[in-house]
């Protein structure tokens, strides 16, 4: 999307999935560490998500809006095999290790999107125009990711009001 190439969505956008955080994901792996390395004889399976379905229309929807950018989408047929929904049942992991996501699909987008922007683009120029940030960006392979908090910066000094949903 932010490069402005064709954005392949396969079936007519209904299809559902569960999408979670990495910091979620990474909290539940920990505590299953810990779960092991305090429980002798240990085999469990156990399912680590949100357990909140979205479907892929709300998701290019969500990251065009913090982009503030539309997706150039290219619609396809649904892909032989797959199927409408899915959803992990995350009951046990709750239950056996106290797993519980906390990240809601909407902020975790937000937050990917400051990552993105912040690791992979360096700001050349911001503006204030009608109500909106203008953003001119420079593609930099070797940007550091701890610059987007001085580029997300750069952004809110153009700012003359808070944007209400997304900083991008």
């Amino acid at each position: 999307i932010s490069e402005n190439q064709e954005l392949p969505l396969y079936g007519d956008g209904a299809t559902s999935r569960d999408y979670t955080f990495i910091d979620d994901i990474i909290d539940g792996m920990l505590k299953s560490i810990h779960y092991l390395e305090t429980h002798d004889n240990v085999y469990e399976i156990i399912n680590l998500g949100e357990n909140e379905v979205i479907n892929l229309n709300e998701m290019v929807s969500t990251i065009e809006a913090s982009l503030q950018k539309n997706a150039l989408k290219k619609m396809l047929p649904l892909q032989a095999g797959d199927v409408m929904k899915t959803n992990a049942d995350i009951t046990k992991a709750k239950n056996l290790i106290g797993y519980k996501p906390t990240t809601k699909f909407q902020n975790g987008i937000k937050k990917f999107v400051e990552w993105f922007l912040g690791k992979w683009f360096e700001i050349r120029d911001t503006s204030w125009e009608n109500g909106k940030v203008n953003i001119q960006f420079l593609r930099d392979e070797t940007a550091k990711p701890a610059s987007r908090n001085s580029n997300l910066k750069k952004i809110e000094n153009q700012r003359q009001k808070p944007l209400i949903s997304h900083l991008i």
